[in-house]
């Protein structure tokens, strides 16, 4: 399960983003109820990026704009 704090508030791996001080939630993707965990990360320009779930999702904060990217599997023998 990962777990981010950037600009204010807290990220976790599995899709919340939760303000600290007054624990105000908000879900950022749709399945973000799921009991998985994820991996989150933020980027030098302040992106921050969820593997959750087999799927990879870029969340911008400044402009509060989600984006998911479709994982291509690629077997290699």
């Amino acid at each position: 399960f990962g777990l981010v704090y950037h600009q204010g508030h807290l990220y976790t791996g599995n899709g919340w983003k939760i303000n600290p001080k007054t624990l105000q939630q908000s879900k950022l993707f749709p399945d973000a109820d799921r009991e998985i965990g994820g991996v989150v990360a933020v980027t030098g320009r302040g992106n921050i990026w969820f593997g959750y779930g087999a799927k990879l999702y870029q969340y911008d904060p400044k402009k509060q704009k989600l984006q998911r990217f479709k994982i291509i599997h690629i077997h290699l023998s």
